[in-house]
């Protein structure tokens, strides 16, 4: 451990000294890279020419302005005028907006979006960047959105149906009880009344003139931010900003609603239980004033809270995985509550019959931190967790996605988050970790001591919580928050992952192909290993694995363990450490490794850093020569497997996925649930025999790497650590178990919870022959089915908030396809809206729109030039291609079959694949 830290030190010292000290009182403003400024009229606006992703502009609208500013005959409205603001313009009429932007490749949903919060209404849009007055125009709808939405009487009313069908989503369990953790933590404020879903009356009964005068009153300019990112030229930008948001007046009539959220004396506690809860959850939050970072020497005091938050999680993960968990998981943070409030917070997520002993232990542990501290050791590994990790920011800094700017930005607009820029940051980073010390981090647990402005929830079934109230709660944790604790002795950790480097294999052959740039290794073991550069990231290399077989190899009864083999060896560990020990030894490494058991297949998935790519040959060599199976570790895992299990028991959602299983595969006993029947057939040997025979030989495998890989560097390593691995030269391949769907119609119905609420989905089905133009067809018939019953189902008759139709096909192991279409509703109108759903599908094989197929085209064509651009889009065609024994080819053929396609050819193909005679429905219905 002391050479650990003695490195650790080094770095610092050698980043520190490469830049100039930041005075502590120094302003921070915003990047330089940004166009930022104000309008005469108030208007904010953000303009940040961005090249990743490259040819994509993203735009938003963001207003300060949501729920809270309803009046008590508006709950509910905030959120009504968002989907209004869809449903016509004065420029842009009806579905003028959306339908514009579809034929232009543009997602509604994906790339067209908006939402509604307490204090804050953001509109989105995503767009291809080669068409300059696309962007425009796109703009010109913003400003459309902000002063000119028309809000037709006939609109209101059919939009009425769509938004209480997504209230009616949102009666369930795990809302119940997140409202009310809401309603203690916002008490005494408007928050606390002020739900963005409303209220279901209002909903129903509200005049035009209510949804007018919220407008009209509260988006005005001043409350407004405009942001455009991407591809662009700001400077034309920033003119047709200009030309679209200068007009726009602001309201002198405005009134002042108080925002603030109060701070307590005392404590506020409130505990709460639900039949068909998931999961027992004990919350504590301490509210303090808003916290901003807005000079430089802030961000010490907001590092020193990073480092301490992911310390106490380390002790709260080393608890979760002790054999007997007292828990089944812990977190510690800090968060805003918006602009008026910041809390710290600290959740415990509970087993059914150790709920007192799960908030006492996860507070004893914050107790021992108090009282002892952190170790010193602790605080290196999270200095060089938290270093790496900025690092890995910094070093891609030219390629920042535009999303996560524009995500940026807005918390800037919303919560004045400075926005210095990644080179500021991490210079700050870097003046400041080295000076960080112990005594810094150990004083910070002060904070979560402190019992003025606290609010204590516990939220969870009713069996679980027995005789605890308010009162014992809130003695339940300041006795276990005061109680005297141990000392903590920290992990004794070795320097390096593997004692002895293996001796090297061989590299039988490596060839290069000229037109793809794809290297291909053949070991001496017989192991494939495929190499694929790219330079769409700075320092990111991508990592998977694959191999025929997977649980179709497993006999009937080491089934249900095969579903738990990868699990127990991620929570053994590998070589000689535990997962803990593990976790800890990879502090600072930007690396990650999984194995993983299909049912036709097996292999490993991962990521890694350019400096840590030698860690992740490391892993993959560990876990077939090296896994662990710890019976402590099993035991711990199996414990909140049940618990997990359990808490779904009660979901009418589980009871849905349950009965589809049984349906889809004619309960096939491989085709259930992980329920407790199965979690029964589980034994720690077979999971360990399964998994030891699946990764018994590694010249059954394709390793695959994408990313900024240098060749022969990842050439020495694959002879080291893969080459290296004892091969028998068995080569295996997948058996069929016999899953196929059934023929005809069927439905199962299951009545389960008692919300008033039903879910359905509709399943067209059946064999074909399976082609890459098959499978386009089959993509291109479910995108036709998902725009009519938008149109039909949603917009038209106000029958549900979404519904989507998405296709799945399967090669093997025998060719079928299924069509899904999936939705929720009222249950008193199942019957009409699956007898519309049928009627649809069978107009659409009659009449397929040439406008659908036009957007269908643009819509695939743009997904695909932004899916080549990333290293995630090649790892899966690699490992598709060396899965099927199929040959990589650089230039996809896919634009070209897309171009071909005609409505004549669609339409024969509608007449095989929409077949409604051929179906299978679930639907689930309230008990009662």
């Amino acid at each position: 451990m002391k050479k650990f830290t003695t490195f650790l030190f080094l770095v610092f010292i050698s980043i520190f000294t490469i830049y100039a000290e930041i005075a502590p009182d120094t302003v921070l403003i915003p990047d330089s890279a940004i166009t930022f400024g104000k309008l005469p009229n108030g208007l904010t606006y953000y303009i940040r020419p961005n090249s990743y992703p490259e040819n994509r502009v993203f735009f938003r609208l963001v207003v300060k302005s949501g729920s809270v500013m309803e009046d008590d005959d508006q709950l509910g409205l905030a959120h009504f005028f968002e989907h209004m603001a869809f449903n016509g313009t004065e420029k842009y009429p009806g579905n003028q907006v959306i339908d514009f932007l579809e034929k232009n490749g543009i997602q509604f949903g994906p790339e067209i979006n908006a939402y509604t919060s307490y204090d804050q209404t953001v509109f989105m849009l995503e767009i291809p960047s080669d068409k300059p007055q696309l962007v425009e125009q796109c703009i010109e709808v913003l400003g459309q959105w902000a002063a000119y939405v028309k809000l037709e009487q006939q609109d209101i009313d059919d939009e009425r149906g769509v938004v209480i069908e997504e209230w009616r989503q949102h009666q369930r369990a795990e809302y119940r009880l997140q409202e009310f953790l809401l309603d203690n933590l916002f008490k005494d404020s408007r928050f606390a009344v002020r739900n963005p879903i409303g209220k279901v009356k209002i909903l129903e009964t509200f005049t035009r003139d209510q949804l007018v005068r919220y407008y009209k009153e509260w988006y005005t300019p001043d409350r407004m931010a405009v942001m455009v990112i991407g591809d662009i030229d700001a400077t034309s930008v920033k003119s047709s900003i200009e030309k679209n948001f200068s007009s726009l007046k602001n309201n002198p009539h405005q009134r002042r609603i108080d925002m603030t959220v109060p701070i307590e004396a005392g404590t506020v506690t409130g505990i709460k239980t639900d039949p068909e809860a998931t999961e027992n959850q004990f919350d504590m939050c301490i509210k303090v004033p808003f916290q901003q970072n807005k000079l430089a020497g802030d961000y010490r005091s907001y590092i020193v809270r990073i480092l301490f938050c992911n310390m106490m999680s380390d002790r709260f993960d080393q608890l979760r995985r002790s054999q007997n968990p007292p828990f089944m998981s812990a977190n510690i943070g800090f968060s805003h509550l918006f602009s008026s409030a910041s809390f710290f917070n600290f959740g415990v997520d509970l087993k059914d019959n150790g709920v007192r002993e799960g908030i006492e232990k996860a507070c004893n542990e914050i107790a021992r931190v108090s009282q002892h501290g952190f170790t010193q050791t602790e605080l290196e590994r999270a200095k060089a967790e938290l270093l790496s990790l900025v690092e890995s920011l910094h070093n891609e800094k030219d390629k920042t996605s535009s999303a996560s700017l524009i995500n940026e930005y807005t918390r800037n607009f919303m919560e004045d988050e400075p926005i210095p820029g990644i080179d500021t940051e991490y210079e700050l980073y870097c003046q400041y970790l080295p000076l960080i010390q112990l005594e810094e981090v150990n004083s910070f647990v002060q904070n979560y001591l402190k019992k003025d402005g606290r609010v204590l929830v516990a939220t969870g079934k009713p069996q679980s919580f027995g005789d605890l109230t308010e009162a014992s709660l809130q003695s339940l944790m300041d006795n276990a928050l005061s109680s005297r604790q141990e000392p903590y002795e920290d992990l004794s950790l070795l320097d390096s992952l593997i004692d002895n480097i293996p001796a090297e294999g061989k590299i039988k052959s490596a060839r290069t192909d000229k037109k793809t740039g794809l290297t291909t290794l053949k070991l001496s073991n017989g192991a494939k290993v495929l190499l694929y550069p790219t330079e769409f990231k700075n320092d990111q290399i991508l990592i998977s694995a694959i191999s025929e077989g997977g649980t179709s190899l497993v006999s009937d009864a080491q089934w249900a363990s095969a579903a738990v083999a990868c699990a127990l060896v991620h929570n053994s560990g590998l070589g000689s450490f535990s997962k803990v020990e593990l976790d800890q030894m990879l502090k600072g490494k930007n690396v990650a490794v999984s194995p993983f058991i299909e049912t036709y297949s097996e292999g490993f998935t991962g990521s890694s850093t350019k400096k840590d790519l030698e860690t992740a040959f490391q892993l993959i060599y560990l876990y077939f020569t090296s896994p662990r199976f710890d019976q402590e570790a099993y035991s711990s895992y199996m414990t909140r497997l049940e618990t997990a299990i359990k808490n779904q028991e009660a979901s009418p959602d589980t009871a849905f996925v349950k009965a589809l299983k049984e349906l889809v595969t004619q309960n096939h006993p491989r085709g259930r649930i992980l329920d407790m029947d199965v979690y029964k057939e589980i034994s720690f040997q077979d999971a360990q025999d399964v998994y030891r025979a699946r990764f018994a030989d590694p010249g059954d495998f394709t390793f695959i790497f994408v990313g900024n890989i240098d060749i022969e560097s990842a050439k020495n390593l694959a002879s080291t650590y893969i080459a290296s691995i004892p091969s028998a030269g068995t080569r295996e391949r997948w058996k069929d178990v016999g899953l196929r769907l059934p023929a005809g119609q069927k439905t199962a119905s299951v009545y389960k919870g008692t919300d008033f609420r039903s879910q359905i989905l509709t399943i067209l089905k059946g064999n074909f022959r399976y082609t890459p133009k098959e499978d386009l067809y089959i993509d291109a018939l479910a995108y036709f089915l998902d725009l009519r019953l938008m149109e039909v189902i949603r917009e038209q008759l106000g029958g549900t908030y979404t519904i989507s139709a998405y296709p799945s096909t399967t090669p093997m192991p025998v060719q079928q396809y299924m069509i899904n279409i999936i939705y929720g509703c009222s249950p008193l109108r199942v019957n009409e809206l699956m007898d519309t759903v049928t009627a649809e599908i069978k107009k659409l094989k009659e009449d397929i729109p040439q406008e659908y197929l036009d957007k269908y085209k643009a819509t695939r064509l743009a997904e695909y030039n932004k899916g080549i651009k990333e290293n995630s889009w090649y790892l899966s065609q690699l490992t598709d291609c060396a899965y099927y024994g199929q040959r990589f080819t650089k230039e996809s053929d896919f634009p070209k079959m897309l171009d071909k396609l005609t409505l004549k050819t669609l339409k024969k193909k509608a007449a095989k694949y929409l077949d409604t005679e051929n179906t299978l429905n679930v639907i689930l219905y309230p008990e009662q």
